[in-house]
């Protein structure tokens, strides 16, 4: 545990990111925008996958 925490709490810009990553943020962000997205409170969307994969 601590040697993962070590290595998440780095310094951020030392984290590459993949490049196709940024595109499937803004196309989100975009579906969002236009309402085609659906928004769930954090505590709702655990209890929803949990329902799913028992």
């Amino acid at each position: 545990m601590e040697a993962i925490w070590q290595d998440l709490s780095g310094e951020e810009s030392s984290v590459q990111s993949p490049s196709w990553h940024q595109e499937v943020l803004r196309e989100t962000e975009q579906r969002c925008k236009a309402g085609k997205e659906a928004v769930y409170d954090w505590a709702d969307a655990k209890r929803e996958l949990r329902k799913r994969f028992e």
